[in-house]
């Protein structure tokens, strides 16, 4: 099945939480030069920005861009542990 893509910027870079409480929302973090919170309907297929999380940080490795790697590993505390690509 195709679907119509989900914000108008183009990026190739996601991670998706699908969080155990059946009530709370997917959330997805995308993008590739920043990276951007957002949060999704129950259906999962459409989603709302919320927030930039990280940016590029002039004269680190990241300075150029940052993009999700992996979907983030839920810790034995509920805390996740994300991990990022970047480019200098």
């Amino acid at each position: 099945m195709r679907h119509e893509p989900l914000f108008s910027e183009w990026s190739k870079s996601g991670a998706v939480i699908f969080r155990d409480d059946e009530d709370a929302p997917p959330l997805l973090l995308w993008g590739d030069k920043d990276i951007t919170l957002a949060v999704g309907d129950r259906s999962g297929l459409h989603y709302e920005n919320i927030r930039k999380l990280i940016s590029p940080r002039n004269g680190y490795f990241d300075s150029l861009l940052v993009e999700s790697g992996p979907p983030p590993l839920k810790l034995s505390d509920g805390n996740y542990f994300f991990i990022y690509n970047s480019a200098d």
